[in-house]
């Protein structure tokens, strides 16, 4: 992650706590646990279908959470352009993002060519945006989404 952004542990109004970056919430400041729901609901047809997600964008890691209790079995690869989120995600989640396997990418062009996740998409994946990661680094965001869907 770029020396100049800031990676700031807030509490959401629910108690519930929430990651700032750079001055970008990466979950509601009301309630993060509802965001996460409503994301898991409208994604919940295409996830069914497969036993493998792809997410892109780790947030505060609330949506890893509901996809884990919705399907403990999933296999998930979150990736995320902001290493340092891991390990705040998993202090947040700890165990209740355990069937999440984390990839950090250090720019747009490392998703594709690592054999990590080329070896994930050769199954069936439901692949899946998460849209206030991608509003702390849109251009970025945007460039892998586009990439994985070549």
């Amino acid at each position: 992650m770029d020396g100049n952004k800031l990676l700031e542990r807030l509490t959401s109004q629910s108690g519930d706590p929430i990651l700032r970056l750079d001055g970008r919430l990466l979950a509601s400041s009301r309630d993060p646990r509802k965001e996460a729901k409503q994301w898991l609901d409208q994604l919940r047809p295409m996830i069914s279908s497969s036993d493998r997600g792809l997410v892109i964008g780790v947030g505060s890691g609330y949506h890893l959470a509901a996809l884990n209790l919705e399907f403990p079995r999933a296999r998930v690869l979150a990736i995320t352009l902001e290493g340092e989120l891991i390990d705040a995600v998993r202090g947040i989640h700890g165990l209740n993002v355990a069937n999440a396997e984390f990839y950090a990418c250090e720019s747009e062009a490392q998703v594709l060519n690592s054999s990590r996740v080329r070896t994930f998409l050769k199954s069936t994946v439901c692949m899946a945006s998460h849209l206030p990661s991608q509003a702390a680094n849109p251009v970025a965001y945007q460039e892998v989404l586009a990439r994985l869907k070549m």
